[in-house]
């Protein structure tokens, strides 16, 4: 291996050992040593990459607004009603924060480093903007009930982001909350109760003529020539 390649390797390496570390304790909590343990390379090599802890989550927020743009761009570019795209996106970023430690450090970060918000890197700016102007386009393309408030939409989006970010790394604190109607049933995971939230909320801001095609649970291309939608997941059963 080039030494070109394995440098970037310990580098990627480092990102993600720092992810997992900032994602599980917290930045004031993450040390350079447990993350240079984490990662199974010397204090020394971890020094020669990044300088300080600063440096290491700024690649790590960096990371995981790539990767959050990456999927809102997506979304941005398939057909159909604007709302839509909004629903969409939350419940993309959602699947984003479960599968994803970056991601979900990357989140946590933008909460934990006020300075980070000056970044242009910063978590909520791989979404916040999108959103607004996706909303804005809902108005015209009519997806969005006439006289609906733009701003107050965007606002329950950010707080579903914020939500799902604290419920996606710690699923108990949605059990502790809402406690499963039975003994038995398992707690329904986040994006269950997002598809419940938007059911809640579509018939508010919705147009009427849109609401039938809306889909609370999200849609992501079936891979059609003609982009067709496809749904997520199934719609969250009634109580």
């Amino acid at each position: 291996m080039a030494k070109q390649e394995r440098a970037e390797q310990t580098r990627r390496s480092l990102i993600r050992a720092a992810a997992l570390t900032f994602d599980d304790v917290g930045y004031e909590r993450s040390s350079l040593t447990r993350i240079s343990e984490a990662a199974g390379v010397s204090k020394g090599a971890l020094s020669f990459h990044f300088a300080s802890k600063d440096e290491l989550a700024d690649a790590v927020q960096e990371s995981a607004h790539l990767a959050a743009r990456t999927v809102v761009d997506a979304v941005r570019r398939r057909p159909g009603p604007a709302l839509q795209s909004v629903i969409d996106i939350t419940h993309e970023l959602a699947a984003l924060l479960e599968r994803d430690p970056v991601a979900r450090a990357g989140a946590r970060l933008a909460r934990e480093r006020p300075a980070s918000t000056e970044l242009p890197h910063h978590w909520n700016a791989a979404w916040a903007e999108a959103v607004r102007r996706l909303l804005r386009h809902a108005r015209t393309d009519g997806s969005l009930i006439p006289g609906a408030n733009v701003h107050t939409v965007a606002v329950l989006v950010a707080y579903l982001m914020s939500g799902l970010e604290t419920t996606v790394r710690d699923h108990g604190v949605l059990a502790e909350l809402v406690p499963p109607q039975g003994a038995d049933d398992p707690p329904e995971p986040p994006r269950a109760w997002l598809s419940r939230i938007w059911e809640l909320v579509l018939p508010e801001v919705a147009a009427v003529g849109h609401l039938p095609v809306l889909m609370a649970h999200g849609s992501r291309p079936c891979g059609d020539e003609d982009g067709a939608l496809c749904p997520l997941g199934p719609r969250a059963a009634e109580p």
